[in-house]
């Protein structure tokens, strides 16, 4: 590519960009402007165009960068831990985490949950391998449904926090040991009720799977346990038809012990049920 003076052999052909953009993130800290916008073309491309590829990585030299930082910590701190305060709002967080979900002191605790006194939210921090704070996962004591925290609602409204699709995060990330098999699930809140059930080696899409998160796992061994319904199993197909014959693939299909997710698993004897049915992805035949 031109502007190239180090004599680097950057990486070219179909699918590389992303990942050249997410290098340029990582070690640089900046994305080119432009060029992160033709990403998230690229993630929302159902596959490799190989023949505009070259166009797009032509766009993609330009020399205006633009910042991609963690989240700082004054942001985080304003967000009390739930293990570490006995206020009404704190119990009534500990009371979902571990009543609700299933989830035990020492995994609220090591992960270090957070709550949203005013508005009545679990706060779960979204660290990646570097333990760079990506993102703040908010849930709403009392609804279903979660959304990501933005500089506004943080009162941080100078700043600018990445996207999931940006930074390629996933939840536990930070906690899991690469050599072992890597159970990879939708939410955070699943993840850790396998986790206090003993697995550990957990990490979260938090949400549907996007292109650069598949571009960044990088494990020799993945179990993938997207819930079981169409959004999972679009989740699913999209990790096999990328990772299908570069990892060792299984699929964990919760239906086998008489759960829709990973949050319906009550007892230890459930995960092992799943997991003892698991199938490969054998790359010649699919599973």
């Amino acid at each position: 590519m031109k502007g190239n003076h180090t004599g680097t052999v950057l990486p070219m052909g179909p699918g590389s960009l992303p990942k050249l953009l997410h290098s340029l993130q990582f070690y640089y800290g900046q994305y080119l402007q432009r060029a992160s916008r033709i990403l998230t073309l690229f993630e929302r491309m159902e596959g490799d165009d190989e023949e505009g590829w070259p166009a797009y990585a032509e766009m993609a030299e330009v020399a205006t960068t633009a910042p991609l930082r963690p989240i700082a910590q004054e942001v985080l701190d304003q967000f009390p831990l739930v293990t570490g305060r006995t206020t009404r709002v704190a119990r009534m967080a500990q009371l979902f985490l571990m009543e609700e979900r299933g989830i035990d002191w020492e995994t609220i605790r090591d992960y270090g949950i957070r709550y949203w006194a005013e508005q009545e939210c679990v706060i779960i921090p979204v660290v990646d391998a570097r333990d760079n704070l990506c993102h703040l996962v908010v849930r709403k004591l009392g609804e279903k449904t979660f959304f990501f925290m933005t500089p506004d609602l943080a009162g941080f409204s100078r700043e600018t926090f990445a996207t999931i699709s940006q930074t390629g995060a996933f939840f536990g990330a930070d906690h899991i040991d690469t050599e072992q098999p890597v159970m990879l699930v939708e939410s955070p809140l699943e993840a850790m009720t396998i986790i206090s059930l003993g697995f550990t080696n957990v990490i979260a899409s938090c949400g549907p799977i996007n292109r650069m998160q598949l571009n960044n796992l990088y494990y020799s061994t993945l179990w993938l346990a997207f819930d079981d319904d169409a959004a999972g199993w679009r989740s699913r197909d999209k990790a096999i038809g990328k990772l299908r014959g570069k990892t060792r693939l299984f699929v964990l299909n919760w239906g086998d012990c008489d759960a829709k997710d990973p949050g319906d698993v009550e007892e230890l004897d459930q995960l092992d049920t799943a997991i003892s049915n698991m199938r490969e992805v054998i790359p010649e035949r699919g599973w």
